[in-house]
């Protein structure tokens, strides 16, 4: 399972070539997608509201600009939607899990 939207390196391709079976989670048509064996399609980053952890490890906000097509789920649905036919159980709690990460900071001193 391969989710993303940017630019998809060769090595990644040549890694996937000899997967049995490619299913890629995305917005855009890319080489991953020309690849894949399923598709997930999902509503692009400017459809979405959200949070994200950006490079220097703080969190924000993200809100959505645009207006998906009532059709087009957000990445968070269709990873849900996907738990539930695997029979995993899936919680909303994010802010704990980011909470109970390891700073990677604090790794590097270790």
């Amino acid at each position: 399972v391969a989710m993303g939207d940017d630019f998809v390196t060769e090595r990644l391709i040549k890694k996937l070539a000899n997967a049995p079976f490619v299913v890629a989670q995305a917005s855009y048509a890319s080489k991953l997608t020309e690849q894949a064996d399923v598709v997930l399609p999902v509503a692009m980053w400017a459809e979405q509201d959200g949070h994200f952890v950006n490079l220097e490890g703080r969190v924000q906000a993200a809100h959505m600009a645009l207006t998906a097509p009532a059709d087009v789920k957000s990445n968070v649905d269709v990873l849900r939607a996907v738990a539930v036919k695997l029979g995993l159980e899936t919680s909303n709690d994010w802010q704990a899990a980011l909470k109970a990460r390891v700073p990677v900071s604090e790794l590097i001193e270790a």
